[in-house]
């Protein structure tokens, strides 16, 4: 069963701003990878994932397993940019899910061209953030995988991702904590405002005397 909603209460188990290297990520082709850091083609400062060659089957893997007991919650940020020799419109950029390294058992969540997918990604030169839940229905546990496939444009370097998170509905987030104050439980509260009203009385009555 697929469906198009976020799951706020559950917590990240993969997240990637690009900020930094690709230690979280493995490449098919290690010794010459398809995959890269790139500068933000229109975010002056900001790093994104990008693609020096096309693929089929997944260019670039995310090191972490996940195994859910429920259901996964993919987001991320695409760009498609034209007129960089590919075809309008079939860029080729894309985000899903692999039970194995290279693509195997395969489950692509958006894409932009012919495949299609359950997120038709937008080529049209601005960034656009998208956000998928679902079941995997290829097996577990899974690695995210993303690509510029080689069926679109069949050319690399137009199609970038940014802040992917990979949420899993099986693990909780985190209760935030604000700051050190104990909440009083309900039953307590009447006792406290007493002591706050008392404790209000004698420092009128001390600053009169």
């Amino acid at each position: 069963m697929l469906a198009a909603s976020p799951m706020a209460n559950a917590s990240p188990v993969f997240s990637a701003d690009f900020e930094g290297n690709l230690s979280g990520w493995f490449d098919r082709n290690p010794t010459n990878p398809d995959a890269a850091i790139f500068a933000d083609p229109l975010r002056a400062g900001n790093h994104v994932l990008g693609f020096k060659a096309v693929m089929g089957s997944g260019s670039i893997f995310s090191n972490t397993q996940v195994t859910s007991t429920g259901t996964y919650t993919l987001s991320f940020d695409y760009l498609g940019l034209p007129g960089r020799g590919g075809n309008a419109g079939d860029l080729g950029g894309y985000i899903g899910i692999s039970v194995g390294g290279n693509g195997s058992s395969q489950y692509w969540v958006g894409g932009t061209g012919a495949f299609s997918t359950p997120l038709d990604l937008v080529d049209d030169g601005q960034w656009h953030s998208y956000t998928y839940t679902f079941n995997s229905p290829i097996g577990k546990p899974i690695r995210l995988m993303a690509e510029d496939w080689d069926g679109s444009g069949r050319v690399a370097g137009d199609a970038f991702f940014d802040n992917i998170i990979l949420r899993d509905s099986s693990v909780a987030a985190p209760i935030l904590k604000l700051g050190t104050v104990n909440v009083p439980e309900p039953e307590t509260l009447p006792l406290v405002g007493l002591a706050l009203a008392v404790l209000g009385f004698s420092r009128r009555k001390t600053k009169r005397a």
